[in-house]
């Protein structure tokens, strides 16, 4: 039998009632960012993008989003590590390939990844351009 210990914050790892307690403690965030964005929650992990023609629009959408997501896990507690998470551009015009959108996560600012890998499964809608942030949750 395991000895006792005491958390004050978190869950602990490898439990196995660790990803349900988490799921419920999540629940609201989707609503929070699906105002102005999309969003795939898988685990600890938050995608969230926008696609349209406007580079401008998509790029505050996400931005706006963002910070509303930041605001939820101020409120929740939770902690997002703005080092794990990442942005990510994609496009068909040729022009914009290059294009790597400014996106902060409270404050920090979002690496921009070429090939970024979601767990989730998520089809992104075919769209001529598309900026996605994948937000990683620290759970612990």
């Amino acid at each position: 039998m395991s000895k006792g210990f005491k958390m004050s914050q978190g869950l602990p790892q490898g439990s196995v009632l660790s990803p349900t307690l988490f799921t419920l403690f999540m629940c609201g965030i989707e609503e929070v960012i699906f105002r102005r964005c999309e969003v795939g929650l898988f685990a600890d992990d938050i995608v969230i993008w926008k696609c349209g023609a406007d580079i401008s629009l998509l790029e505050n959408s996400v931005k706006n989003s963002l910070v509303d997501a930041w605001n939820f896990a101020v409120n929740h507690k939770l902690c997002f590590n703005a080092l794990k998470s990442s942005t990510s551009f994609f496009t068909t015009h040729r022009k914009l390939y290059k294009y790597q959108p400014k996106i902060f996560l409270g404050g920090s600012p979002l690496s921009v990844d070429t090939h970024p890998k979601y767990l989730g499964g998520q089809k992104y809608p075919a769209q001529d351009t598309s900026i996605i942030s994948c937000i990683r949750v620290e759970n612990d």
